[in-house]
């Protein structure tokens, strides 16, 4: 778990991975409600390469992807 307190430009580590916090940014669910997603940016656990992902800015806590979209496998943990 990682806690989403952090402002533009924090560093959080979640299972020795660091990730950073990296925009603020609106966004528009399916349903047509506005909300805004904090972006956060970190490699890939598997090839290293540098990929970024939003999370709610309301939650206070986030489980993050440890791998780029290439190297996703549901239900297994890294």
């Amino acid at each position: 778990m990682l806690l989403n307190t952090a402002e533009i430009g924090d560093t959080e580590t979640y299972k020795g991975q660091p990730y950073r916090c990296v925009d603020i940014v609106d966004h528009q669910r399916s349903d047509g409600s506005l909300t805004k997603l904090k972006i956060w940016e970190t490699a890939c656990a598997t090839c290293q390469v540098v990929f970024r992902f939003g999370a709610p800015l309301a939650s206070d806590r986030i489980w993050p992807s440890r791998r780029c979209d290439e190297h996703k496998r549901p239900g297994r943990a890294v």
